[in-house]
């Protein structure tokens, strides 16, 4: 497709550049319904001279959708601390008031290996009392200790 550069500056696509006033070939795939093309003529940046050249690519358009992952159980998604809001049918997060108890499960790699924001999480998993001030090895120390069994 030939197009005209309109605009007062060099456009480009892929190796080509069209400088202002020139008239030059696209290169292949950048066809009229191109988003970049569709784009500059809409601003009127670029002004459209010849028809397809044979063999020009389409455009295609694709959609993905994105599947959660199963867990071992065959429960989707979610953390397992949800429920089902019988009014409208949403989740509710139950940590955020609910009264269920909570499903300590350990974190995937060693205690000594997770930053702050992951140690904080797991001690208020586990009940744990702490400052915001706690530094990474307090946050350890108070794990460690309530993980350890009472003799």
């Amino acid at each position: 497709m030939r197009v005209k550069n309109k605009y007062t500056s060099h456009i480009g696509f892929g190796t080509i550049r069209i400088l202002p006033g020139e008239t030059a070939e696209l290169p292949r795939g950048y066809g009229a319904d191109h988003p970049t093309v569709k784009f500059y003529i809409s601003r009127g940046w670029l002004e459209i001279v010849g028809g397809k050249t044979e063999g020009e690519a389409s455009s295609v358009t694709v959609n993905v959708g994105i599947k959660p992952l199963d867990d071992d159980n065959g429960n989707t998604g979610g953390n397992g601390n949800e429920k089902t809001n019988s009014d409208n049918g949403e989740k509710e997060n139950e940590e955020d008031g609910g009264n269920a108890t909570a499903d300590v499960s350990k974190p995937d790699k060693p205690i000594s290996r997770l930053n702050v924001d992951e140690l904080k999480a797991y001690a208020k998993q586990l009940g744990l009392e702490f400052a915001d001030t706690d530094t990474r090895n307090m946050l350890i120390d108070k794990i460690n200790a309530a993980l350890k069994p009472t003799e």
